[in-house]
């Protein structure tokens, strides 16, 4: 596994070495690529005395689970090309991205260069490699450019509305070419709503935004509660993405993209969000109702039918477990406790649902 990530957390890294730990063989080599000396990371300035940076930090939280971890930029073609000749990966998972909306749109030059050109950086030296069996493009359900549709199938045309999801859809559609011209059939990309669980701490999004007013002792601010939209856990999201490495290696799928969302059920206006959280606090804190119009948001809906199919994933806990999951590791984050241990447990749990 070789993964960057423009802003990334402890929970994630850890989540997504942790569930393939779970399924490894004896020999199977994990390597994670990482940007370099992320010092303002708030688990840097939460848990390292002194002027540590990053990296150190990485190995004190890693331990033993992550033997092998580069610094390096999707970007930076010449140490990412040194990376996969030096451990010559068989499955790549790609989640190097500009993610955060905001900060695209306000700098939409480095978030082509991220998602574009760090992707088109890693085809360029995988697609003559025979090593690499599979190749996972972790994308977006936000590419389905048919406005005027009220369900997205995979086969639906893409093209993004704002700068993040059309630097996304170019990413997808790269990544088609190579597939094409490379006759590399065991390459795709995942399309997954938004990613909830503890360690996001992008402000922008509904779920941080919750936690640091539940943290600061402040009311939450929703801008839009009207609007309606789906979640799963960042496991749920990881083992899809897994089972799809691992069905394209054996040689058993090769669509090119496949859907991951909750049942159309699941779908929660932000507003109920807003209103399950302060519940699940105990109304200790409290939001703005006013403007809470159900009726206003045209609602769409990602159609999961094809990995159900092909692969057997289902989402596996409902919005309230979710909320729940993410509630229980902040708590144990703001009491500095041990992260390690609950993201184990979190792990070991939702394992057996799904066996």
């Amino acid at each position: 596994k070789l993964k960057s990530m423009e802003d990334a957390t402890v929970e994630a890294q850890v989540f997504g070495m942790e569930v393939i730990e779970s399924r490894k063989k004896p020999g199977l080599r994990i390597v994670t690529l990482k940007i370099t000396d992320n010092t303002d990371s708030i688990y840097a300035k939460t848990f390292i005395d002194g002027d540590d940076n990053f990296a150190e930090f990485a190995k004190k939280v890693f331990k033993d689970k992550c033997p092998y971890l580069v610094y390096g930029d999707i970007r930076d073609y010449d140490k990412l090309k040194t990376s996969i000749l030096e451990f010559q990966p068989e499955i790549i998972i790609h989640m190097a991205a500009q993610a955060i909306v905001s900060n695209a749109e306000n700098n939409p030059d480095e978030a082509f260069d991220i998602n574009v050109n760090g992707i088109k950086n890693l085809l360029d030296i995988i697609c003559n490699l025979d090593y690499v069996k599979s190749f996972v493009n972790v994308s977006t359900d936000t590419v389905y450019f048919c406005k005027e549709k009220d369900i997205y199938y995979e086969n639906d045309l893409i093209g993004g509305y704002n700068v993040y999801s059309k630097s996304k859809s170019d990413a997808e559609r790269l990544l088609i070419e190579y597939k094409k011209k490379y006759n590399r059939k065991f390459f795709s990309s995942t399309r997954c709503v938004n990613v909830i669980g503890g360690g996001d701490v992008n402000y922008s999004r509904i779920i941080p935004e919750c936690l640091n007013a539940l943290n600061s002792g402040r009311d939450i601010i929703i801008k839009t509660p009207e609007n309606r939209r789906p979640f799963i856990h960042v496991l749920e999201a990881l083992y899809g993405y897994l089972c799809v490495a691992y069905n394209q290696y054996v040689g058993k799928i090769s669509n090119d993209a496949y859907n991951f969302g909750p049942y159309e059920e699941d779908y929660v206006y932000m507003g109920d969000v807003a209103n399950l959280f302060c519940l699940k606090n105990n109304n200790i804190i409290s939001w703005n109702k006013k403007a809470f119009d159900k009726n206003s948001f045209l609602e769409k809906f990602i159609c999961i039918d094809l990995v159900n199919k092909e692969i057997g994933w289902i989402p596996v806990y409902s919005f309230s477990e979710r909320l729940d999951l993410v509630l229980e590791w902040n708590k144990v984050f703001m009491s500095k406790k041990d992260i390690i241990k609950i993201t184990d447990e979190q792990i070991k749990n939702f394992l057996e649902r799904v066996k």
